[in-house]
């Protein structure tokens, strides 16, 4: 259990004031939650404070919520995969380096098109 020091409403109020203190401890105590519950609270912090490391954050909730492999990325759709492309985009614009480099991983993947699928079974 990921348990912060501060109460949920504390942490989420500071949160709504791009206090970076609480953003960290609520995004560590949301690895107890569900993917699709953790991706209100990055793209908050994104989008309202411009705060790198939460684009990333936001890009693995997405990631993660479609439970897919970075492999299976084509499997996402479209628009999705955009909104992903953004983030990690205006993270890396705000010096979060890894950003840049997932951004080339899916370059490479879409270059090579959809993963055949498992015949092995």
């Amino acid at each position: 259990m990921n348990q912060p020091t501060r109460s949920w409403e504390q942490l989420q109020a500071g949160v709504y004031h791009g206090d970076v203190e609480a953003y960290h401890q609520l995004s560590t105590a949301l690895l107890d939650y569900s993917p699709p519950e953790q991706v209100f609270w990055h793209m908050l912090m994104a989008n309202r404070y411009q705060y790198g490391p939460a684009y990333l954050n936001s890009f693995y909730a997405w990631e993660n919520a479609y439970g897919t492999e970075r492999n299976r990325w084509l499997d996402i759709d479209p628009d999705t995969r955009q909104l992903m492309r953004q983030l990690l985009q205006k993270g890396a614009s705000r010096g979060e380096i890894l950003g840049s480099t997932i951004l080339r991983e899916l370059d490479s993947l879409e270059k090579l098109g959809p993963v055949p699928p498992d015949t092995a079974h």
